[in-house]
């Protein structure tokens, strides 16, 4: 067995230095693609008739007594591998395409830290060697560091490419040898944070032979069950580590594959559900969690025992599944705010397992009471009518599958009472959000990109994989759809500008399949809106890519758009490149052509979570110093110097321009998000003529 470290600080075939190994650890092994019912659950195989403990009986005998295990454990995010990862790591559902990853990530990463970035903030004692990811397959390399200013690349964890023997760089095909590498790696230099993926479990399941799948399952028993017993007698580490059995995904139940559970990506409950088995240190022995764990809670929760605040994570510290809490406080207040006319839909958070947040608008709670989410809240008024658009989700463990779903609500007393106008389509991705407006013509226009598993290309075995930018119209009976023309590459963050005969959509997205994780850029359509239908126009690139200069990588996401002079459309975009970010502003009539295009200068970085809004005629972008990491709001245009106002915060979550003000949740203490508002002067945005 060999293996290749693909870091920036390599591992020492000896180290002088005698190792001084930490007070507390925490570990993640991720079973790759594992289903529930082949590993800690207590239905039989589905596949077998076998029980989960036939296929890991070392791991039932020796580990189940003294953790806590959950057969109800939750991923809502997309289930493939690279999103997944990224909400294990950072305990927030991040839209992420699972790209496949050549020989560099490029820059498309989490936009929010990772717990080992956060770690390192912490305590100026840990370096980056004292976090590693350890794998047998290159998909979790973009997970090593996040966008975010001040952290980023030079805090990385290492990365260790487990390859096979004297295969050269071949990726190892035993998840045994993955266990090999992390173990040596703990005993050769002091680990604060360690995940292994075991990847050979998912890739035989996709393309192995008969059952292969099953039989790597039945596998991994042995080498998990021994690396255990090995850190109970590790005098460094026996006492103080913490250790994450779980998944990342499970597989199909019911497909059309042979064998049905050949692959996975879907929002079925055999995707859906994970393993979860947490031992440790002050972790309750020999019980079931009571009520839902989601893969958000990881994060929080590992942070909250290494003693660190991870104040993005939109999932709960599980204090419930310890002998003695931590006192590290979950997430609270404002998780999400949408404004039109005079009402206010607001999306708060709650600290129950099975209820984690609910939406109300003036007094009144519109989100389903059984919905343990509620996300994306988006709402537009023509003064009379307001119209309110989210997505919930609803656990459904005796259902075939958990889904988000979209709702569209309608009052025409200021808000006093609503009714349900369903939606065109009755499921969405975990990444949806749509934009809202009022057409010309006094219609509700909505568009949004389709992605319903939340996936980068083409899911395996579902009817509704299909990615598209849509649009629809609301006509006081019912819902007109139409898509636009082409392929795009897991289209994010939709934009909407009514304008005469129909409206302008721009979304972040890419025609160049899985290479776009290297080049993402906006594309900028029309669609007429007509009696007869919706009719588009083609999505064009906004070709803005010379603008990250000589970088080799560039992304550009969060278009934001506004009606300029004498018929311009005006477009202000994200970018993301090698050394930093860049803040993009264009203008044009006929969406294929810019009669002006270029890069605002700003004095910091942009937040990578947020894009700009547009603010009496200027767009506004969150940007974060590196240094004091204090968050600025940044307003200027091509050619002009930026003025940027001090946030007094050190986060901002959502922003939206309403009544001539910016609206913002910002970070009140650690994760306690609230509300705040900016005028356009205090701003220092003067004119309202770009």
């Amino acid at each position: 067995m060999a293996w290749l470290a693909l870091a920036s600080t390599a591992l020492s075939a000896c180290d002088p230095e005698p190792t001084v190994f930490p007070d507390r650890t925490a570990l993640i092994l991720v079973m790759d693609g594992v289903r529930l019912e082949e590993s800690l659950g207590d239905d039989p195989s589905s596949a077998t008739g076998e029980q989960p403990s036939d296929f890991l009986p070392k791991i039932w005998d020796e580990r189940l007594g003294v953790g806590v295990r959950s057969t109800q454990a939750w991923s809502l995010s997309a289930t493939t591998t690279v999103p997944a990862h990224a909400t294990i790591l950072t305990g927030r559902r991040l839209p992420l395409a699972n790209y496949p990853i050549g020989g560099d990530p490029g820059v498309y990463r989490v936009t929010l830290p990772t717990i080992g970035e956060l770690l390192r903030q912490a305590d100026a004692s840990v370096t980056a060697a004292d976090s590693v990811l350890v794998a047998n397959t290159k998909l979790p390399m973009a997970l090593t560091y996040s966008l975010w200013p001040g952290l980023g690349e030079p805090a990385a964890a290492e990365y260790l490419h487990v390859t096979q023997g004297d295969q050269g760089e071949k990726t190892s095909q035993d998840d045994s040898d993955v266990l090999e590498v992390l173990e040596q790696r703990l005993s050769e230099h002091a680990v604060r944070l360690g995940l292994a993926n075991l990847h050979q479990v998912d890739r035989s399941g996709h393309y192995g032979e008969d059952v292969e799948h099953l039989d790597d399952i039945r596998a991994l028993d042995r080498p998990i069950a021994r690396f255990w017993r090995w850190l109970d007698r590790h005098d460094g580490y026996a006492d103080d580590t913490w250790v994450l059995l779980t998944s990342d995904h499970g597989r199909h139940s019911e497909a059309s594959s042979d064998p049905p559970w050949r692959h996975h990506g879907c929002a079925c409950n055999g995707c859906r559900r994970v393993p979860f088995l947490l031992t440790g240190p002050g972790v309750l022995a020999g019980i079931d969690a009571d009520g839902p764990v989601l893969l958000v809670d990881f994060a929080p929760t590992l942070a909250a025992l290494l003693g660190v605040e991870l104040p993005w994570a939109d999932g709960l510290v599980r204090d419930d599944l310890l002998e003695t809490p931590t006192g590290m406080p979950s997430r609270s207040g404002l998780a999400d705010l949408a404004l039109a006319g005079e009402l206010q839909a607001e999306i708060r958070y709650l600290d129950h397992p099975a209820h984690r947040s609910e939406l109300w608008v003036a007094g009144q709670r519109l989100s389903d009471p059984g919905a343990i989410a509620v996300e994306a809240a988006a709402m537009a008024t023509d003064g009379s009518s307001h119209w309110l658009c989210f997505r919930e989700v609803t656990l459904a463990p005796e259902e075939s599958e958990t889904a988000w779903v979209p709702r569209c609500l309608q009052s025409d007393d200021a808000g006093d009472s609503w009714r349900a106008l369903g939606f065109p389509v009755d499921r969405v991705g975990p990444y949806w959000r749509p934009a809202m407006a009022v057409g010309t013509d006094g219609m509700l226009v909505v568009a949004w990109a389709h992605d319903p598993n939340g996936l980068a290309t083409e899911s395996w075995a579902t009817e509704e994989s299909d990615m598209s930018v849509d649009l629809a119209r609301w006509d006081g009976r019912g819902w007109q759809r139409s898509s636009a023309v082409g392929e795009h590459s897991f289209p994010q963050d939709a934009a909407l500008l009514p304008s005469a005969g129909g409206a302008w959509v721009a979304v972040g997205t890419s025609g160049i399949g899985n290479e776009a994780r290297h080049e993402r850029d906006v594309h900028l359509g029309f669609a007429e809106l007509g009696s007869s239908g919706i009719s588009w126009g083609a999505l064009h690139p906004a070709a803005l890519g010379e603008l990250a200069g000589d970088s080799e990588h560039w992304r550009l996401e969060y278009p934001a758009l506004a009606a300029g002079p004498d018929g311009l459309v005006l477009l202000a975009a994200s970018g993301f490149v090698d050394d930093g970010s860049v803040a993009v502003v264009a203008a044009t009539r006929d969406g294929r052509s810019w009669e002006s295009r270029g890069a605002v200068q700003l004095p910091t970085r942009l937040m990578p979570h947020l894009g700009p809004v547009w603010l009496g005629g200027q767009p506004v972008w969150a940007t974060v110093d590196p240094a004091t990491q204090q968050a600025w709001l940044c307003t200027g245009l091509p050619g002009a110097e930026p003025v940027c106002a001090d946030a007094d915060t050190p986060r901002i979550l959502r922003m939206q321009a309403h009544q001539g003000r910016l609206v913002a949740i910002v970070d009140a203490a650690v994760g306690q998000w609230e509300q705040r508002s900016w005028s356009a002067e205090e701003l220092g945005i003067s004119s309202s003529t770009p």
